[in-house]
């Protein structure tokens, strides 16, 4: 209870309310405490439903190894070797030797990059920032598809995920095609306001998106829809830039529609909230089986271990005497009131 408050050991900044938790933990019997400890479960139990989990992670920007590229400019290495092997990472913020999950979060197809981290004293010279960094013998940025112009991933130290994303990840290639370039025009206000209307009309993603999490969480996942559907999303993209969207074959257009027109997932419940009638049955995908798996059980203050709240532990002076008289005289207002059939304003 205290951890969901955010109250935890060896935490460094904390406001007033944690602080006092922290001190005086018998505050979780309170009525506000417990209100707002009801309302917090609330909100992380339908995030879990709706797959926002919380896992061992962190952002963090990617960048590349700077070194190989000062040896490169100023050594004049047209081969250089870099601080980084392929398959390592480097990223401070956790421990050497371990392998981590790096992805772009959210990622609409299968963008997984298992890697090793890596750091000695010479990486901690060069790679002075809390970024992750990638070695220029890997093909990481053509799998996550990122640019290092502030782009950012998804490092992942959970265990758990790292193995099933490495299961995963058997056999699956990079997603690569040729995208187009806009032909050459003269920027004026008329091609401005051109590109924002195409921008409006022609560069809805939401569609696309909710397609591709049909496929995912249908009966039978095809992930030659799903590559199909994640080209046309870049498309769609670019396209206010561009003016171009590729035109779909007619029996790749009848397999893609076999799937898109289902009802979204029935997690979209929790993720959007959906009506019933909006979403598809409870299935056997990942998804559904996650949020089946989020048991809302009620909360126990019985058992916390806890002694009985004391208000009296918050006052400067606990001299209880005027507040006895208070109460008293409330008491017999009250009762004279009830007599009179007046009632009394409650403080």
């Amino acid at each position: 209870m205290l951890d969901m408050f955010g109250v935890r050991k060896g935490r460094k900044t904390m406001n007033n309310f944690q602080k006092s938790l922290s001190i005086y933990p018998e505050l979780l019997e309170d009525t506000y405490t417990k209100h707002s400890l009801k309302q917090i479960k609330k909100k992380a139990t339908k995030e879990g439903k709706a797959g926002k989990l919380d896992i061992d992670c962190k952002y963090s920007f990617v960048c590349p190894d700077l070194y190989a590229f000062c040896e490169y400019l100023f050594l004049d290495n047209k081969s250089p070797s870099g601080l980084l092997n392929s398959g390592e990472v480097s990223f401070t913020e956790y421990e050497d030797g371990i392998e981590l999950d790096c992805l772009r979060s959210p990622h609409l197809y299968r963008e997984h990059a298992i890697r090793k981290n890596f750091h000695n004293q010479k990486t901690k010279e060069w790679f002075v920032t809390k970024g992750i960094y990638t070695s220029i013998h890997d093909p990481i940025s053509k799998i996550l598809m990122f640019d290092n112009d502030g782009d950012t991933l998804l490092v992942v130290r959970d265990q758990t995920i790292v193995q099933a994303a490495k299961r995963n990840m058997k056999g699956i290639v990079p997603l690569y095609y040729e995208m187009k370039k806009a032909d050459n025009h003269k920027i004026d206000s008329n091609m401005i306001y051109d590109g924002l209307v195409s921008a409006y009309t022609g560069g809805n993603i939401g569609v696309i998106s909710n397609d591709i999490t049909k496929v995912w969480n249908s009966e039978n996942i095809n992930l030659d829809v799903i590559k199909w559907e994640c080209m046309l999303n870049n498309f769609t993209i670019d396209y206010a830039k561009t003016l171009y969207k590729p035109t779909i074959p007619k029996e790749h257009k009848k397999t893609i529609s076999s799937y898109v027109k289902n009802k979204v997932p029935h997690f979209f419940l929790y993720a959007k909230d959906k009506e019933r009638d909006k979403v598809e049955n409870v299935n056997g995908s990942t998804m559904n089986r996650i949020s089946k798996s989020i048991v809302n059980k009620r909360m126990n203050f019985r058992k916390i271990n806890v002694e009985p709240f004391d208000y009296k532990m918050l006052m400067s002076n606990p001299n209880t005497e005027a507040i006895t008289k208070i109460s008293e005289y409330y008491t017999l207002l009250d009762q004279e009131n009830a007599v009179r059939g007046v009632k009394t304003v409650k403080l």
